[in-house]
């Protein structure tokens, strides 16, 4: 999707493009943009995409033939905003204290563990489907936690981790 191109035409005199380029620089859309900048567009399209595709759709509908409630998937959403809320100022606390970067490292070890949960509970729930009130409960908790853990990755993935890539930008575009 990024990629450099060097340019097309060289004054007289000028060293080879592959010296004359700009390492942090790439060309996006007909436009020279910074490195991160570019990295940036992808990582939020990426989310914005995954996000809509699963937790908005493929998740609501699965959840809502498992456990039979659309007010159980309110719930499940909520929680995921909730850890989001309440654990976005803190972590921009310990990133102003501690470092972005390694704030946003500690924070990418927790999509394993949020994978690995939400991937338990997927199998369990199409394996072993809830057949009374104590079984949708069980799924429903095990769901929300799966959940509070994407909005702790969220958390750290919009704060942290952004601006980890755009500080010490001096011109982003142009």
């Amino acid at each position: 999707m990024c990629q450099r191109v060097a340019p097309l035409l060289r004054p007289e005199g000028a060293p080879p493009a592959s010296e004359s380029r700009d390492p942090s620089r790439v060309v996006l859309c007909g436009r020279s943009i910074n490195r991160n900048v570019a990295w940036m567009w992808c990582l939020t399209l990426a989310m914005g995409l995954a996000d809509s595709i699963w937790a908005n759709t493929v998740l609501v509908k699965f959840l809502n033939s498992l456990l039979g409630n659309n007010a159980y998937v309110g719930y499940i959403e909520a929680a995921s905003g909730t850890a989001n809320l309440l654990v976005a100022l803190p972590v921009g606390w310990c990133a102003d204290k501690l470092g972005k970067a390694r704030v946003a490292r500690y924070g990418g070890l927790i999509i394993p563990i949020a994978l690995a949960i939400t991937a338990f509970a997927v199998a369990y729930g199409t394996d072993h489907p809830p057949s009374d009130a104590r079984d949708a409960t069980w799924m429903l908790a095990l769901f929300m936690v799966a959940m509070c853990m994407w909005g702790i990755v969220n958390a750290v993935a919009n704060g942290p981790a952004q601006v980890t890539r755009l500080c010490r930008l001096r011109h982003p575009i142009g």
